[in-house]
């Protein structure tokens, strides 16, 4: 299934982009939860049901510990979490302090893969051009959908065949 996504139009009259059209990301009504992930790792891998789900309900306090510490954590092949934070400005580094921070969150960089694209030739000098790009990993090869509804009802997802 593709992502869907629905056409939406700005009213706020304040805006620069008054009345232009954008897409908005539609999402099923029903997020995947811990157990539906358990189920397609355990059709990935020769690890229990009940294992998975275990594991999975520590990677939240693992995080968590991690992050208190001030850690960024990696994770292989989905990206990397880390503490971020908004602060005021004061004018004098002697009033710049932690009481100034009023909104901290957890920011997520997704792992990103450089791909080498078709090389081509400089019409100028004859040089050999190498061109890369850049994909998040966790979403290569995505494709989008239009549809007319603000939530989808998508069918239970059955995982992989091996």
């Amino acid at each position: 299934m593709a992502q869907m996504y629905v056409k939406s139009q700005n009213k706020n009259s304040k805006s620069e982009a008054y009345n232009k059209w954008f897409l908005r990301a539609v999402y099923p009504k029903k997020a995947i939860g811990t157990a539906e992930i358990a189920d397609f790792i355990q059709s990935q891998a020769s690890v229990k049901r009940s294992d998975v789900i275990a594991v999975l309900n520590e990677l939240g306090g693992a995080l968590n510990h991690y992050l208190l510490l001030g850690e960024r954590v990696q994770l292989k092949d989905i990206g990397s979490f880390k503490v971020g934070f908004s602060s005021i400005g004061v004018s004098s580094s002697d009033d710049a302090t932690a009481q100034n921070i009023y909104s901290v969150r957890v920011l997520f960089q997704p792992e990103t893969v450089r791909t080498a694209q078709t090389p081509t030739r400089s019409e100028e000098t004859g040089e050999i051009i190498r061109h890369y790009s850049t994909t998040k990993k966790m979403i290569e090869g995505i494709t989008f959908e239009e549809t007319h509804e603000n939530a989808v009802t998508s069918p239970a997802p059955t995982p992989p065949q091996p």
